[in-house]
This record gives structure tokens, sequence and C-alpha cells, in this order.
């Protein structure tokens, strides 16, 4: 049995609809994106509950247990936790939307992608607070299965390195799932949100070109699961068992109803606000509205890595 589920995937895949799905098992809990807790407290912001993360019962406990575990008042000082990297772009905190802090989380994720590709230890020094912040995860998640009385969370933090990390620290008790969705779905989703083409692609590329060969290297092929955003919601009742086995849980029915359960998700998409558990079908505008440029732009950069995934 797995006692910690992370999501890796490039963003708009589907990873929080996969985090509510599975943390709705009667024995897992969903965390979301828990990389971005820190923010989340400093701006207080709103808690899956229906409540303000620092009103919620839930994370008050969590809160408080990691308080006293790390020795500091961590609703004062949020960005102690050092949980990962922080979306600067999305729900702006000033603490962390800073030109130093980019640069800096660039250069220590630089750092860390180094060490683990190339074998460089002498980097480690450099990046002492990511060690720790790894360590802090462990933590977080051993205080949300306390306070819940869970037997396993889910991560969607979505960020390789921060998936090769947390399983080279427990192996026996991580599990990454690899989510994918059709390349062309994802870079037309950043052309409508009038981002560059080199910004539209280079968020979904980078992140399977850089993490497959990691994941290779140091995670045992029975410990990650590779699935497709398209067969999930697809023929969901089959994907959810499969992931089941993979995570050593029994697949419930039950799951599929995500809205049934209360999660306590404070970042994520906002399917998480959802009052109802219909799944859509995969979106396939951009076989209508990418034009043969746009077409062209993606085949020719990534064209390849799509194919390689199943999409023709």
């Amino acid at each position: 049995m797995s006692k910690y589920i992370y999501i890796c995937s490039a963003n708009f895949s589907g990873s929080t609809l996969l985090d509510l799905l599975i943390g709705s098992h009667s024995r897992i809990e969903s965390l979301g994106e828990i990389s971005q807790l820190p923010k989340d407290l400093s701006l207080n912001a709103l808690c899956t509950c229906g409540k303000q993360v620092k009103s919620c019962s839930v994370w008050i406990k969590v809160i408080n247990i990691m308080s006293e575990k790390l020795g500091i008042d961590i609703n004062k000082n949020p960005y102690f936790l050092n949980l990962g990297n922080i979306r600067t772009r999305v729900n702006t905190d000033v603490n962390n939307n800073s030109t130093f802090y980019t640069f800096k989380r660039k250069l220590k994720s630089a750092f860390r992608y180094s060490e683990l590709s190339f074998g460089a230890p002498f980097l480690s020094s450099l990046i002492t607070d990511v060690h720790k912040g790894i360590k802090n995860n462990f933590l977080l998640y051993e205080a949300v299965i306390s306070v819940l009385g869970a037997d396993a969370i889910v991560d969607s933090s979505k960020d390789y390195l921060k998936a090769v990390d947390l399983y080279k620290n427990a192996p026996e008790k991580v599990r990454i799932i690899l989510l994918i969705r059709d390349g062309r779905a994802v870079f037309f989703s950043g052309l409508k949100r009038n981002f560059s083409y080199k910004k539209s692609l280079n968020s979904w590329k980078n992140l399977y070109t850089r993490a497959l060969p990691l994941i290779r290297k140091h995670v045992a092929p029975e410990h990650v699961l590779q699935i497709r955003y398209e067969d999930l919601v697809n023929d969901i009742h089959y994907e959810l068992a499969k992931i089941c086995e993979f995570v050593g849980f029994h697949f419930e029915k039950e799951m599929i109803d995500f809205t049934r359960k209360t999660h306590h998700i404070t970042a994520g998409n906002d399917i998480r606000f959802c009052k109802s558990s219909a799944i859509r079908k995969p979106d396939m505008l951009w076989k209508e509205k990418m034009t043969k440029e746009d077409l062209k732009y993606f085949e020719k950069k990534a064209g390849t890595l799509n194919q390689a995934f199943g999409y023709h």
C-alpha cells in the first residue's frame, strides 16, 4: 500500500480532477497543489471545504502540528515550510512575486536538475533548503493523515523534481502518477490565454522532456504509472481501478462522485469548487480553432514527443 501518491504533469492537464477522484477514496485524502500552501496561508486563500484556510478546522490542526514539530509559528512564517516552487503569477503574493524570488527559484531548480541528471553532489550545499523542504513535505503529509485518519494522501503539485526527490527519500512509500494530455490541447490552452507560441508550448514540452529521463533514472518502473487525461475522462471507471491497483487500494465506485466527499484543497483548478461531479469529455476545440500555422509550429517543435505518448 502506497502512503504518498504524487501527480506529476504539465499545466492544463487535469491534475486537480485526478487528485479529487483519487482523494475521494474512503482511505485517501486530496491535498491539491500543496507546494502552494505557504502562499495560500499568507493570502488566507479559500479551502475547498468553503472556509478560508486559516479558519478551516483541518488546516488549523495541521498547521498547529507543523508549528510544534518545526518550532516556529507557521501562520506567521508560512514560507518557512518551503514545500516546493510557488507560482508567482496566480493569486500574487508580494512575499513571493519579486524578481529576486523568481531568479532564486529557477537557479535552485537548475542546480537540483543538474545534481539529479549528472551526479554533481557538490551542488547539494547550495540547495540545503530544498532538501529541508522535502522533509517538511513528509511532515505535512503525516500531519494531514493524522488529523483526517487517512491511510494515504495525494499531492498534485506537478513538479517533476519534487516527484523524484520525494521518491528518493521514501521509495517504499511514494508512488508517482505521470499524467499526460495531448500536447496540442495544452498548446491551444496557452494560445487562448494570449500566450506566445513559445510560452504556450514550453511548459508542456519542457516538463516531459526533462521529467522522463529523470524518472527513468531514479524511479523503479513499477513505481510510476503513466495515465492519459483523455483515457481517464473517457473510461473513468477503468482508469481509476487501474490507479487503485497501482497504489495498493481497492477501487470504490463512490470515488467517481468526487463532490460526495468534503475535500481540503487550497490550490488547484476551480473544478475543486464544482457542485457536480459530471465529467466532461475532452475538449477537442483545438481541432476546430487551431490554424495550420499553429499546428505546423507544434508539429515541428513537439510532434515527435506527442506521438510517443500515442497521440496521432
